[in-house]
């Protein structure tokens, strides 16, 4: 092992992370927003949630190391904000990982507890909080967006980094921002109703299309190099 090959395996890091945020957007639309509302027994171990779940876990895991690949590579852009988006970028992927695989294994349990009368009142509380993991996506979005954020300041002053991820970035972050914002103000239907399309919009786009031309383009250079 040495440093070569992690420049190698963590720009193949940073590509997944992207894979799995396109696939996750996909399916999510695809499997979940498309067909409909679901009742709880259903929706909650159908193989959308599931599967989208189970990629937002691999997410987490791949951000570790990608967050790690980035900040080697930027360190010496500025090594004091290099190193504040590296800690911010690996907490966002550590709660995110773990929201999705809590949500994964409490699924099935929850699911169980709706179809029993006896518990299904007690069930409806319980989906109704908030994730005691990653609350209102602190991690998965409002923290990995900050990470960005930084990210994106950085690669402009980088000679040999193209200008152009640095405003993907910069979107990516914004992106997040939204998403998380609208999140905190939704708050799962008793906030104002404008909140909902603050993530209903930018979540897709975020998902889709501006975070997988971000780490894929960004990695993709990091392997390169």
């Amino acid at each position: 092992m040495n440093d070569q090959t992690f420049k190698q395996w963590g720009g193949l890091a940073v590509i997944i992370v992207g894979v799995c945020s396109l696939l996750y957007g996909l399916l999510y639309v695809a499997l979940i927003v498309l067909p409909g509302a679901k009742p709880p027994t259903e929706a909650l171990t159908s193989f959308g949630t599931q599967c989208t779940n189970l990629l937002l876990a691999a997410s987490g895991i791949f951000g570790i190391v990608a967050s790690v690949a980035i900040f080697e590579r930027l360190r010496l852009v500025n090594e004091g904000w290099a190193r504040a988006a590296l800690w911010l970028g690996v907490i966002g992927a550590v709660l995110g990982g773990l929201h999705g695989w809590y949500d994964f294994v409490r699924n099935p349990i929850l699911a169980q507890l709706y179809a029993d009368p006896a518990t299904a009142s007690v069930s409806t509380v319980v989906g109704s909080l908030p994730s005691s993991i990653d609350p209102r996506g602190l991690g998965t979005f409002g923290l990995t967006g900050l990470s960005i954020l930084i990210i994106s300041q950085l690669i402009y002053q980088a000679e040999s980094l193209p200008k152009r991820l640095g405003a993907v970035a910069q979107i990516s972050s914004a992106l997040l921002g939204l998403i998380f914002l609208g999140t905190v103000l939704w708050a799962d239907g008793t906030g104002p109703a404008f909140a909902r399309y603050l993530f209903l919009i930018p979540g897709p786009l975020q998902a889709i299309v501006v975070g997988p031309l971000y780490y894929i383009w960004f990695g993709s250079l990091l392997r390169r190099n």
